[in-house]
C-alpha cells in the first residue's frame, strides 16, 4: 500500500495522502468541535486572530495557546462513538494499569466491530 496515494487529499511529492485521509475520518472530533467549543464559550474570540493580506485570517499566539491547551486537555479523555461501535482513546500508555485497561476495551471494540448481535 502506498502511502502517497489517497482519495481524499491530492497528490503532492512526500505528502502522505493515505494518512491524512484516515485522520479525516477524526477531524470533526478532535479538530472541528474542539474549534466551535472554544468559539462557544468565548473561550477564543476576535482578539485571538489576525487578519492577513489576501484576506487570510490566522491565529495569533495568545489563541493558538489556547488551543494547544485545550487540546490537551481533551487528549487525556476517552469517548465512544456508539455510530460507529468503537472506542477511541488519545496518548495512551500501556506503562500504567489504566493505560493497559483502556487498550484492552479498544482491542474488544475492536475485534467486535462490525459485527451485529441478534
Amino acid at each position: 500500500m502506498d502511502s502517497q496515494m489517497g482519495f481524499l487529499h491530492a497528490l503532492r511529492p512526500g505528502r502522505p495522502s493515505l494518512g491524512l485521509d484516515l485522520m479525516e475520518e477524526l477531524r470533526s472530533v478532535l479538530a472541528d468541535r474542539r474549534a466551535l467549543t472554544l468559539i462557544n464559550l468565548r473561550q477564543l474570540t476576535e482578539k485571538n486572530f489576525e487578519a492577513k493580506t489576501g484576506g487570510a485570517v490566522h491565529l495569533n499566539e495568545e489563541g493558538r495557546k489556547t488551543v494547544v491547551v485545550a487540546y490537551q486537555k481533551r487528549k487525556q479523555d476517552e469517548f465512544n462513538e456508539e455510530d460507529m461501535w468503537i472506542i477511541v482513546a488519545y496518548d495512551v500508555t500501556t506503562e500504567t494499569k489504566e493505560g493497559r485497561r483502556i487498550l484492552r476495551r479498544v482491542a474488544q471494540a475492536c475485534k467486535n466491530f462490525g459485527q451485529i448481535g441478534f
